[in-house]
């Protein structure tokens, strides 16, 4: 005896899909949290930004004094790398007479330092202070200051004095220096200031 199956006709439903669009609420946490990373990455990545101007500047001196020093031993003569304060720039020359006193020296080049880094030292309470430049400055005949501080290498590639040359962004506390140390080698390192310690490290 055969079993009749009822079918039902009965148009079926389509299933609810859910949308493929996000809901307001889900928007409005994604800018949120958008809006909080910014704000704990913004001040971060500026910082960064300044202290990579301030190591330039620190880089940029080690080049030139590199230089300096391996012109002094290829054309065995004194070159010399000194912090022009008055335009801002790091300058490498050599005397145009043995008896020319540095302030004469001929410039072969210069670079200013980035906009916003200057010379000062972590104790100066400016720009162009006494801890700006860790290296004799040099005279005129009467005995005035006339650059920032200067070093000499000469051509059995030592230096005349050992120092450094210091750069900052002194509203961010950031502090770099190209050291020149010892004399009778002349090495020539980059240094960064730890204000917790209170120290120079490469």
């Amino acid at each position: 005896m055969l079993e009749h199956q009822t079918v039902d006709r009965r148009p079926s439903r389509p299933r609810a899909r859910r949308g493929a669009g996000f809901t307001l609420i889900e928007l409005l946490l994604v800018i949120v949290i958008i809006g909080v990373l910014a704000t704990m990455a913004v001040p971060a990545f500026i910082e960064m930004l300044w202290r990579s101007k301030v190591e330039m500047a620190a880089r940029q001196t080690t080049i030139q004094m590199r230089a300096a020093r391996f012109q002094a031993i290829q054309e065995a003569d004194e070159f010399g790398v000194w912090a022009d304060f008055a335009n801002n720039r790091i300058v490498l020359g050599r005397p145009a007479d043995p008896a020319d006193p540095p302030d004469m020296w001929a410039e072969i080049r210069a670079f200013e330092l980035p906009g916003g880094i200057v010379f000062q030292g972590p104790g100066d309470a400016a720009p162009n202070g006494a801890e700006a430049v860790v290296f004799p400055p040099p005279y005129d005949d009467n005995e005035d200051a006339v650059l920032g501080g200067w070093v000499v290498f000469n051509p059995d590639g030592s230096s005349d004095a050992e120092g450094q040359i210091r750069f900052a962004m002194a509203q961010r506390d950031l502090f770099y220096a190209t050291r020149v140390e010892p004399r009778t080698t002349a090495k020539i390192s980059i240094l960064k200031y730890r204000r917790d310690t209170d120290t120079w490290l490469e």
